[in-house]
């Protein structure tokens, strides 16, 4: 973890320093481009680039500060090394946060909880899953709430020989391959809050040691649910 934090600080520094050198070169550019052309001078007049020059200069601005916003967002992210593991009650976390999170769509959402409770707390650093939990069914509920009075939401907890499996399914609509496949990419929302969805998927197999994956019932991926294996750490 530690590691793969350092090499993405060290990737925004190296983009950082090329943002400020292609704004030093676009200077350098429009500050000689007139005296050099003669044909631009006679077609395009100084207004025109000067707006040119401030439209590109806009575009390096927006991508630096979504730079800094990426590297704020990595100095808070949950460590592995930050969290000793602890006695962590699955069914309690995920039933303190469907009720934070329900309350936000003025419960018009229907969540059909189904927790096994035969499972009892097992060894995980809280902080990590506690937010990657959140993170997931933060999401999955949006997607339930695009149906208004008529959103579902299921979530499901069953003990397994060695992992605890959580689904996740709703009635909110079909996902697209693009949008899976961006869930696996450590680097796709990380400055979107408060879902940061592909770090919640990166703490449960990484910092947890546990298995995100998706089952697709009809090859349309509508209702696709999500299955979340957690390994049993402790009886």
């Amino acid at each position: 973890m530690e590691q793969m934090t350092s090499l993405l600080a060290s990737m925004l520094d190296y983009n950082s320093k090329s943002l400020n050198q292609m704004a030093a070169q676009v200077h350098t550019f429009f500050d000689t481009l007139g005296g050099h052309s003669a044909f631009l001078k006679a077609e395009l007049s100084e207004e025109l680039l000067q707006s040119f020059r401030a439209s590109l200069l806009l575009r390096i601005r927006r991508s630096q500060f979504q730079m800094r916003e990426i590297r704020t967002t990595i100095i808070n992210l949950p460590r592995a090394d930050d969290e000793l593991p602890q006695p962590t009650d699955v069914n309690q976390i995920l039933k303190k946060i469907l009720i934070r999170l329900c309350s936000n769509h003025d419960s018009k959402i229907k969540v059909r909880p189904s927790l096994d409770e035969r499972i009892t707390p097992q060894k995980y650093p809280p902080k990590a899953c506690h937010e990657a939990f959140k993170a997931l069914l933060a999401w999955r509920l949006e997607l339930a709430a695009r149906q208004g009075e008529r959103s579902r939401f299921h979530v499901r907890t069953k003990q397994l020989s060695q992992y605890i499996e959580i689904s996740l399914w709703d009635n909110g609509g079909s996902l697209t391959d693009e949008q899976i496949k961006n869930l696996y990419d450590p680097l796709y929302s990380l400055n979107k809050k408060p879902q940061r969805l592909a770090w919640a998927v990166h703490c449960l197999e990484i910092i947890i040691g546990g298995h995100v994956f998706f089952h697709d019932e009809d090859n349309s991926m509508h209702n696709s649910r999500m299955i979340i294996l957690l390994p049993l750490t402790c009886q």
